[in-house]
């Protein structure tokens, strides 16, 4: 490139270094504002426990009917990707 370099003057920050969402940064941050589950207007109360019980759902494990296989193309086919 030929051209004068940007000068990038912010520091990149991780995203895996964000702090944990906890009950405590729920209380204080969460206090004003309007709480909304999809269009419905909610209270607090109700918009903070859909939160919270979100917050305690574990990952799901995936479908536990899918089996691993391997599948082999001509080198024509991957060429073609």
């Amino acid at each position: 490139m030929n051209g004068k370099s940007i000068d990038i003057s912010t520091a990149w920050v991780d995203p895996d270094d964000a702090p944990e969402l906890t009950e405590e940064w729920l209380d204080k941050v969460m206090e004003h504002g309007v709480w909304k589950m999809g269009e419905l207007v909610v209270s607090r109360t109700e918009g903070m426990d859909a939160f919270r019980k979100q917050m305690r759902h574990e990952r799901p494990t995936g479908n536990k009917t899918k089996v691993a296989t391997t599948i082999r193309y001509d080198a024509e086919v991957i060429a073609a990707f």
